[in-house]
């Protein structure tokens, strides 16, 4: 190969850095690989960690009971986002009225009281409530990153 055909291609390689480098980047912003959250998601999740799930249609919601020897964790999947923001705020509230000892985020929060671990959250028209004996918190929020979800 000439010298010259030979710095065309070291040119063109160098010309190509800094794009390849923000595909890179805005793969990795926009969480590229990252699964959708969704029922199938959830109920996929819980039944590979021994959970039994049940399903509950109602008019404006479906329940999704998942339920394992130790704690139980259940989704509510909305018609709408807002009647979901609406169920989220209301618990939120009721909590607040009872002092509890809350750790409010933007779209969850948890309470510790006594033995009791209650984590809340909340994705578009989806709604999950989990309350457990504190010892399987771990276990909670270690269950519920498999769902990609953000804790």
């Amino acid at each position: 190969m000439k010298k010259e055909n030979l710095k065309k291609c070291k040119n063109i390689d160098i010309k190509f850095y800094p794009l390849l480098l923000l595909i890179i980047l805005l793969t990795i912003i926009t969480g590229c690989g990252k699964e959708k959250f969704t029922e199938n998601l959830f109920t996929k999740t819980v039944k590979k960690n021994n959970f039994v799930v049940a399903e509950l249609p109602e008019d404006e919601k479906t329940i999704f009971l998942a339920v394992s020897t130790h704690y139980q964790i259940s989704l509510y999947k909305f018609k709408n986002s807002e009647t979901c923001l609406k169920k989220f705020k209301l618990k939120k509230k009721e909590y607040k009225t009872k002092k509890s000892n809350i750790k409010d985020k933007k779209i969850y929060f948890y309470v510790e009281n006594d033995n009791v671990y209650t984590l809340i959250y909340r994705e578009n028209n989806y709604y999950i409530e989990v309350e457990t004996p504190k010892n399987y918190k771990k276990d909670v929020i270690k269950l519920l990153k498999k769902m990609d979800l953000e804790l």
